[in-house]
């Protein structure tokens, strides 16, 4: 039990380092919370840094975050699938709400990513799937991605049933799903635009990852 715990605490520190919040600084002298989308991850890189950032970033949350979590659980601590689900789902969580940034954070979908790459590769192999078909329906990243999280925890509870899929990869599943709606409505900051209700902020954060309704504005400011 003790070594779970310990296992967890660990998953969730490494998932908390903020490598775009310090990319955004090196790089730029900038604080990636009050510029862009204001959010921690690669397509605010990509926005205010540059895309030649994303890839280092993106690569370290799959990586290191991701996959390197559910691999320290299952070679270095021969954790079954319940427990590296875990870990999976306490690294998300660090990188959403990070103990060094005072619990501001990215979105955590290149960490979710990287886990299911490990712990699930069919529910990836859904996730990515329902991802694209959305995208191309909508035109809509945030609204696709978010639509994919919705719908896989449903087809991961499915093949439990179905196929015996292991508890842990739906743990895993529905812990995501929760833990993006929980991050996207709190986002870094309960500030809202003056010309915006509650209601309608909720609704785009939520299926758009934004406050506005217009992209361009919302990519464009700076706080």
């Amino acid at each position: 039990m003790f070594q779970d715990i310990a296992l967890i605490a660990v998953a969730y520190i490494v998932g908390s380092i903020p490598t775009a919040y310090i990319v955004g600084r090196a790089v730029k002298g900038v604080d990636l919370r009050r510029h862009g989308s204001g959010t921690l991850g690669g397509t605010n890189v990509w926005e205010v840094v540059g895309k030649k950032w994303v890839g280092p970033v993106g690569g370290s949350d799959y990586l290191v975050k991701g996959v390197g979590m559910v691999a320290l659980a299952r070679f270095g601590f021969d954790e079954g699938a319940l427990v590296q689900g875990l870990a999976g789902l306490a690294a998300v969580a660090g990188h959403n709400w990070s103990i060094y940034l005072r619990f501001t954070g990215g979105r955590g979908v290149a960490v979710g990513l990287g886990v299911l790459s490990l712990l699930a590769w069919q529910q990836l192999a859904i996730l990515a799937s329902i991802g694209l078909i959305g995208k191309f329906v909508f035109r809509a990243t945030g609204l696709a991605v978010m639509i994919a999280l919705l719908l896989l925890p449903i087809a991961s509870t499915i093949m439990y049933i179905v196929y015996t899929t292991p508890l842990g990869v739906v743990v895993f599943c529905w812990g995501f799903a929760v833990l993006t709606v929980l991050k996207r409505a709190m986002a870094n900051t309960w500030a809202r635009p003056a010309h915006v209700s509650w209601p309608r902020v909720l609704y785009n954060r939520i299926l758009f990852d934004r406050d506005v309704s217009d992209r361009d504005e919302w990519v464009g400011r700076s706080l």
